[in-house]
């Protein structure tokens, strides 16, 4: 890994988690007692806007949060964090975005999001922003907020020669252009089936649909990231399979992606290699993996050490 300080802009959703455990989920009309409750900060841009300063990056966040109680907790959150929230403003209409995830007794999550006002993140906001995201190395996106603000931000990164990457999650359509915008596609298993509109079962289905995205102008390389098989890789030169590490214990993936995320952007903004930061990136989801809610399951330095010691999943 480079020691070099690495500036990365996030343009990006707040979400209040309202987390739910439980040993299976409900059919329909059914109602089951859940094991456990929590309340998380959370929302994928804020997730990997904290990953990524955790792990040293310079961060700072374009976003809309409410006038509400749980929009004040996000601000005071991003101050204990060290993330510059110049560009964060407060809707008076719309209140804080929350999500509800449900996790099983396997520990896969599934999630319900409800933007409210990440849904008002609009193009003159990040038009404000424009020179603390020129000033970046790399801007990181997702798509829980607007697709107008998301395609405006892409643009005056690659106008500036800004590292752009986008996190299609969830998936929706995405624009030509916006493609073509595009230095990095970070997706999932079932973003890239949605995206590609093929099948994707395996490693080896994963690969033929991140080929196919890469036909859409994406300029360096499609991620896929696999769950517990780790992550593929695809550019020009071809496709390679990246495994996990081995972590002890798996108990919540809710916020495996987003730890990802922020670590592979840290890592490409500091100047490593892609090879390095999708092994970096595949460590701090490794940690992430073993930690109870989102946002308290982002990794420090320090985790992501501990994991890479243990070495690669056979």
């Amino acid at each position: 890994m480079s020691t070099s300080k690495s500036k990365v802009s996030v343009v990006g959703s707040f979400m209040m988690d309202l987390v739910v455990w439980t040993e299976k989920r409900p059919a329909i009309g059914e109602t089951i007692a859940g094991t456990d409750f929590g309340q998380f900060f959370g929302g994928k841009g804020s997730n990997q806007a904290i990953a990524a300063a955790r792990l040293g990056a310079e961060v700072s966040f374009i976003g809309k949060l409410g006038a509400d109680s749980f929009g004040n907790q996000f601000v005071e959150l991003l101050k204990k964090e060290n993330i510059n929230s110049t560009f964060v403003t407060q809707s008076e209409t719309a209140g804080t975005g929350v999500a509800l995830p449900i996790v099983d007794a396997e520990a896969n999550s599934t999630i319900i999001i409800v933007p409210r006002a990440n849904a008002q993140l609009s193009t003159s906001d990040v038009e404000r922003a424009a020179d603390v995201i020129k000033q970046s190395q790399v801007l990181l996106m997702q798509l829980e907020t607007t697709m107008e603000a998301v395609v405006k931000a892409a643009e005056i990164a690659k106008s500036n020669n800004i590292i752009v990457m986008l996190n299609a999650a969830p998936a929706a359509p995405i624009p030509e252009q916006l493609y073509h915008h595009l230095d990095y596609l970070i997706v999932n298993e079932t973003e890239a089936e949605i995206l590609s509109n093929l099948k994707v079962t395996c490693a080896e289905t994963a690969k033929i649909a991140a080929q196919e995205l890469l036909k859409k102008g994406v300029t360096k390389g499609i991620l896929v990231t696999i769950g517990s098989k780790g992550a593929i890789f695809c550019d020009a030169n071809g496709c390679s399979h990246y495994p996990p590490f081995n972590v002890s214990h798996v108990v919540d993936t809710t916020g495996a992606g987003d730890a990802f995320c922020g670590a592979f952007a840290h890592s490409i903004a500091q100047g490593d290699s892609v090879v390095d930061a999708i092994k970096f990136g595949n460590a701090a989801g490794g940690h992430a993996v073993t930690v109870k809610g989102a946002t308290p399951s982002m990794p420090a330095q320090a985790d992501i050490q501990k994991v890479m010691q243990l070495g690669f999943k056979q």
